[in-house]
């Protein structure tokens, strides 16, 4: 998956928190793993690193599309025109595009979850 394809927002995976809430304001919630800036989530893992980085970031409304333009709310037949085939459907039937070690962890990429037919929710990762 390019670098360009896992931002939102403007807003990278690597990023510090404090440079989140420099670009996009004082967040409407903030924990010390995660910022919520409406339907955004950048989120940290306090285990993989003690600094606050964004290590994955959540899309759960139409605040934000995805460099390519998805949003939560848009079909699945879109999904499919813009990014392609899936690289993997995982057990919860998540569309993913990215890379994915085999018997890991290892994952980078975005989920598309779905209720069959719409996005419901866009997960960016890097884990």
């Amino acid at each position: 998956m390019p670098a360009e394809d896992m931002k939102i927002a403007g807003v990278s995976l690597g990023t510090s928190f404090d440079a989140v809430k420099a670009s996009l304001g004082q967040p409407t919630s903030e924990k010390r793993d995660e910022l919520t800036y409406g339907g955004i989530k950048f989120g940290h893992s306090l285990m993989q690193d003690s600094r606050p980085i964004v290590w994955y970031i959540t899309v759960s409304n139409r605040d934000a599309v995805t460099a390519r333009g998805i949003a939560v709310g848009d079909t699945l037949k879109k999904v499919m025109d813009v990014y392609g085939r899936p690289d993997f459907i995982d057990f919860n039937n998540r569309w993913f595009y990215g890379y994915l070690r085999y018997n890991s962890d290892n994952i980078r990429g975005i989920f598309f979850e779905h209720n069959g037919s719409k996005v419901t929710k866009i997960i960016i990762s890097d884990n």
